[in-house]
């Protein structure tokens, strides 16, 4: 097996290995997965994201992603848009917010795994949109899609 699909093949395979144990640890929650596609650049890939609440009115949102085909040594930062009104279209989207960074390697494939907590009340619902702007100029998106604090 070439290098390159080796390292691609242990990226993916960690990647799962943090969904589900990410999906272990969040039992319950609401969860959802989207591809991660280009709108400008290079690259491609995958992520969950599960979200929970803890202690009453503290929401947690984890996030798993990987990319692959990407510039190689690329930074990519994470940031996330929720739009309160959900409507599975993301048309009514709050402003960005960065929630971490993702690099890949000089093979241009790397994975991440984030935690935030936030104040929110149970039963908060809204559409979300995760966006991966790379340092090489770069514009990676996810899918608009529905999540549900229980």
């Amino acid at each position: 097996m070439h290098m390159k699909h080796r390292i691609l093949a242990v990226c993916v395979a960690a990647v799962a290995i943090m969904a589900t144990l990410a999906s272990a640890a969040l039992a319950g929650s609401s969860s959802a997965t989207s591809p991660i596609t280009a709108v400008s650049g290079s690259g491609s890939g995958t992520m969950a994201a599960a979200m929970s609440s803890r202690n009453h009115g503290t929401f947690v949102g984890e996030i798993t992603a990987n990319i692959q085909g990407a510039a190689p040594n690329t930074v990519f930062t994470i940031q996330r848009a929720l739009d309160t009104t959900p409507t599975g279209t993301c048309d009514s989207l709050g402003a960005y917010e960065v929630q971490g960074t993702l690099s890949v390697n000089g093979n241009g494939a790397g994975a991440v795994h984030l935690e935030k907590e936030t104040p929110a009340p149970s039963g908060f619902t809204f559409d979300v949109l995760f966006q991966y702007v790379g340092s090489d100029g770069s514009l990676l998106q996810s899918n608009c899609w529905p999540l549900s604090e229980k």
